[in-house]
């Protein structure tokens, strides 16, 4: 038989190439955090201690900034945007039917 990969087998490889590349990450930042790592100065074991929360607000940029960037190119696509209007129009209408009003 053939095996042609699928998008869940790709997506399954990205996320054990993810794990794959966190587990160690995050061994050694527990590891500075216990303070094996001794011959570190004080500000930057306390560098390490604000880590996580630098990294969550530096993914939550990204993370906004490529929705901006989705959000201003939407227009670009003129048949999305086609079709996301005739799906409005039919879900109105639809909900029309059962008594709603707009």
């Amino acid at each position: 038989q053939n095996f042609r990969p699928t998008r869940t087998t790709h997506h399954n490889s990205m996320a054990i190439h993810s794990l794959l590349l966190a587990f160690p990450i995050a061994g050694l930042y527990v590891a500075a955090c216990f303070g094996l790592f001794s011959d570190l100065p004080p500000p930057a074991n306390e560098l390490i201690i604000l880590l996580p929360w630098f990294m969550l607000v530096t993914f939550g940029c990204y993370s906004l900034t490529r929705i901006g960037i989705g959000l201003a190119t939407f227009p670009e696509c003129p048949n999305a945007a086609q079709d996301l209007q005739e799906d409005l129009k039919r879900a109105k209408q639809s909900l029309e039917s059962r008594g709603f009003t707009f």
